[in-house]
C-alpha cells in the first residue's frame, strides 16, 4: 500500500506558488502535472498513482528537491490535528499500517500530552471545555484496566444511554455493503465480516482509545458525543472482525482509509447511529 496511490493529493496555496515559480526540469514537470482549478492537486495517472511516484516506489520530489519541499498533506500524512480555542491536539491516523502497528503494540495506556499551548486564543470556550472534559472521562473508563474491556464498554453504553444495537456489527453490515469504497476489492471484504472478533483486550483498548481521542472532542454537544462514541465502539468492533481475514495492522489501515477518511461514509454511518439512539 502507498499513500501515493489512490488518494487525491491536494496542494496548499503556499506550496503551489513555490512549485509554479521553479525554473528547472522538475518545475516544468510540476506545472504539467498539477490541476489549474482550486483546490490544486496532482493529476493522478490512469492507475491512480501520483505522477511523482517513481518505478522504485520513491518520491521524485523528495529525491530532487528535498523532503522540506513537499506540500502540507504529503509532509504531514498520516498525522491529523484537532484545533480548539486554547490547544491543538495532534495524533497519528490509522490509514497507515505502520501506525496500526504502533497503536496495536502499545502497552501503556494512551494519554494526551499537552506539549505547547498553541490554540487560537488563551480564552477558554466553556462549551468546548465541557466537551473535552466529557471526552477525557470516556478515556478514563476506556483505560481502566481494573475492569475487563467488556465491563468498560458496558459502562460507557450505560453512562451515555446508548443501546447495544448502536455498536453491533450485524445491525450495520447491510449499510457497510452499500457504501462507496476507494478500492473495488474492499466491498467483498467489508461485506463478508462476521461477529467473530479477534483483537485482544489490550489491542481493543488502544484502538478504541484512538477513535475516542480523534472524534469525541470535536462534538458540538452531548448528543453528538453519544453518536461519535457509538461510532468509536462500532469502528473498533469492525476492525476486530475484519482482522480475522488479514493482519491486524492491515485491518486498521483498510477500515481507516475506506471509512474514516471518507467523510460521506462517516456521515452515513453517523445518521444510522442517530436513528438507533433516537436522535
Amino acid at each position: 500500500n502507498s499513500c501515493c496511490i489512490g488518494w487525491e493529493i491536494d496542494i496548499d496555496d503556499e506550496t503551489y506558488d513555490k512549485y509554479m515559480s521553479l525554473r528547472s526540469p522538475i518545475g516544468e514537470k510540476l506545472r504539467n502535472n498539477i490541476t489549474k482549478e482550486t483546490p490544486h492537486s496532482f493529476k493522478l495517472r490512469e492507475n491512480e498513482k501520483c505522477p511523482f511516484l517513481n518505478e522504485n516506489g520513491l518520491c521524485e520530489l523528495i529525491l530532487t528537491l528535498g523532503e522540506d519541499q513537499l506540500c502540507d498533506i504529503c509532509a504531514l500524512h498520516p498525522r491529523y490535528r484537532n484545533f480548539y480555542n486554547t490547544r491543538t491536539e495532534i495524533g497519528l491516523g490509522l490509514c497507515c499500517e505502520a501506525v496500526g502497528d504502533i497503536v496495536l503494540n502499545k502497552k501503556t495506556p494512551t494519554r494526551l500530552i499537552v506539549i505547547d499551548d498553541d490554540g487560537e486564543t488563551d480564552v477558554p470556550d466553556e462549551a468546548e471545555e465541557e466537551i473535552i472534559k466529557l471526552r477525557d472521562n470516556v478515556l478514563a473508563v476506556v483505560t481502566d484496566r481494573s475492569a475487563s474491556i467488556k465491563t468498560r464498554v458496558k459502562t460507557l453504553l450505560e453512562s451515555f444511554q446508548l443501546p447495544n444495537e448502536a455498536q453491533e456489527l450485524s445491525i450495520f453490515l447491510p449499510l457497510f455493503a452499500s457504501l462507496e469504497y476507494m478500492s473495488p476489492k474492499s466491498l467483498p471484504l467489508f461485506s463478508s465480516v462476521t461477529d467473530e472478533k479477534i483483537l485482544t483486550e489490550l489491542e481493543y483498548e488502544q484502538i478504541l482509545n484512538y477513535f475516542v481521542c480523534r472524534y469525541l472532542a470535536n462534538s458540538i454537544d452531548e448528543t453528538e458525543i453519544r453518536a461519535y462514541l457509538a461510532f468509536a465502539l462500532l469502528s473498533t468492533n469492525f476492525i476486530s472482525a475484519l482482522a480475522k481475514n488479514m493482519p491486524k495492522a492491515e485491518a486498521c489501515r483498510l477500515y481507516s482509509s475506506e471509512i474514516e477518511y471518507n467523510e460521506e461514509n462517516v456521515e452515513i454511518i453517523i445518521e444510522k447511529i442517530c436513528e438507533l439512539i433516537g436522535e
